[in-house]
């Protein structure tokens, strides 16, 4: 399942008070409750204009204690401002493509840009196993 991104939302929710205090220095902050894996973020419209403050808070705990603490469904909060801002649900995210090197330049020892790349470096013996060769 893809994560669709928009960022014209987060911007409007960076312009909203923060729902629980009013303050208005705002960050967008994620829901992820239910039915998220770890690490993955959800989608920009399950956001919710949190303060600083309430935006550290709320990762400090389990973010469903945290709502629930409130008295406030925060997937409502989301879908309300969402409706506000008027988004269609945004557009797939597509992660950047890695650069490749071409072929035939990692043994070589140098980029086509003049700089060092990592390669390996024969190995020498200890001075131990030197003297021991010597004899």
């Amino acid at each position: 399942m893809t994560r669709m991104v928009d960022p014209g939302f987060l911007i409007f929710l960076r312009q909203q008070p923060c729902c629980l205090c009013g303050r208005l220095d705002v960050e967008a902050a994620h829901i992820r409750i239910g039915l998220f894996a770890m690490g993955r973020k959800p989608d920009d419209k399950l956001a919710t204009p949190l303060c600083r403050t309430h935006h550290r808070e709320q990762h400090s705990m389990s973010e469903r204690q945290f709502w629930q603490a409130r008295g406030l469904n925060p997937f409502m909060i989301a879908r309300r401002l969402y409706a506000l801002y008027g988004g269609t649900g945004g557009v797939p995210y597509r992660k950047p493509k890695r650069r490749r090197m071409p072929a035939g330049r990692g043994h070589t020892g140098m980029k086509a840009n003049g700089l060092a790349t990592k390669c390996k470096i024969p190995s020498r013996p200890f001075p131990k196993q030197q003297r021991k060769l010597r004899a």
